[in-house]
């Protein structure tokens, strides 16, 4: 995965849809990229793989790399998954999940303030309908040019590593069905039950 927040909000989706990766996912062995490149991951699995052949691993990208061919990450034993939507925090992205957890934090006229932000960011069909495919929050990173203006907009500082506080607050039918399709995936790569 790209960094800690992004492995918190696997961590938090995994715990919040009861995944078998729940609970692999509270003592895992996890290299964050941290930017560098996902052939850097290629590599690092290599390397482990010298010292453990029947290695086994995922690789998760986001939709920034949505553009880098398969054969340059792919390797045996290491599975690659790519998210649909642009990053992990797209995910995020519903109105109503959102609004309780503004709410909980600055009370409702500001969550009502903040949704209204976050209605002049997104598209109708995505405020109508968040679980839908969108164009949009497969091009936006929401973790630059969403969230952190409905937060501004609430007046909170809430810093991207603690984002996953958001899928605590999550109702079952407010996460998307990939989100457990990506969860089932990385548990088969890992061999995880």
């Amino acid at each position: 995965m790209e960094n800690d927040s992004d492995f918190n909000v696997l961590s938090a989706l995994a715990k919040r849809t009861e995944r078998p990766l729940r609970d692999w996912l509270t003592a895992p062995y996890y290299v964050p990229l941290k930017g560098s490149h996902p052939q850097d991951a290629k590599r690092h699995f290599f390397a482990l793989q010298a010292i453990h052949s029947d290695m086994r691993g995922a690789l998760l990208l986001d939709g920034d790399h949505r553009g880098l061919p398969e054969h340059e990450v792919a390797a045996n034993g290491l599975e690659v998954i790519r998210w649909k939507r642009y990053e992990i925090e797209n995910y995020l992205v519903h109105p109503g999940a959102l609004h309780r957890f503004i709410e909980q934090w600055a009370g409702p006229l500001v969550a009502e303030i903040a949704i209204k932000q976050l209605e002049q960011i997104l598209p109708p069909a995505i405020m109508k309908d968040p679980l839908a495919d969108h164009n949009y929050l497969e091009a936006a990173p929401a973790s630059k040019s969403i969230l952190p203006d409905v937060f501004a907009a609430a007046a909170l500082a809430f810093p991207k590593q603690d984002y996953y506080q958001i899928v605590e607050i999550m109702a079952p039918e407010e996460i998307h069905p990939e989100v457990t399709e990506k969860l089932n995936l990385i548990a088969d790569a890992l061999g995880v039950s």
